[in-house]
């Protein structure tokens, strides 16, 4: 009764599948995602939310091809900022993912649930965090988000944050 409790406490009653310790990633992608057999989810470049784009300086590997319950991936690349064709900023990006296990969502079956944590630095040492859960369902890719992301000043300190859905 107490782990009930608890479960609703934490916002977690859905039903939860018997996880298989590791799982093949693809199987969860959006058809156009393409996933590296060796490498895995791959992310070579990306748009800010004010229209710049990053350039990777070789593609990144956001997630691994076979993903294993309890085991931390991690990647970090350096970037280029760029705005309108020019150079803009430089710096590093880290990233981070854990898969958790699966959840049956309404609508979507059988989904995995993937922890990912990533921070954005460029040189000047200003950051930008994002620490969220993803829902991946077969062949469809993310259905589902929940996080937070937030800014800090050179100095580390938190200047904004918003809620990531």
């Amino acid at each position: 009764m107490l782990e009930l409790a608890v479960l609703f406490l934490a916002g977690a009653l859905h039903s939860q599948d018997v996880d298989a310790p590791e799982v093949d990633l693809g199987t969860y992608l959006a058809p156009e995602q393409v996933l590296d057999p060796e490498r895995g989810l791959l992310l070579e470049e990306m748009s800010t939310d004010d229209g710049a784009r990053i350039v990777y300086e070789r593609p990144v590997v956001v997630l691994p091809p076979v993903l294993v319950r309890g085991e931390t991936h991690t990647s970090i690349r350096r970037f280029v900022l760029r705005r309108d064709g020019t150079r803009e900023d430089v710096g590093s990006h880290y990233f981070e993912s854990e898969y958790l296990g699966t959840e049956t969502l309404d609508g979507d079956g059988e989904c995995l649930r993937i922890r990912r944590h990533t921070l954005r630095m460029d040189f000047s040492g200003k950051q930008l965090g994002e620490d969220f859960v993803e829902w991946y369902a077969k062949d469809r890719g993310v259905v589902k988000m929940s996080g937070e992301r937030y800014w800090k000043d050179a100095d580390g300190n938190i200047v904004r944050t918003e809620s990531i859905q």
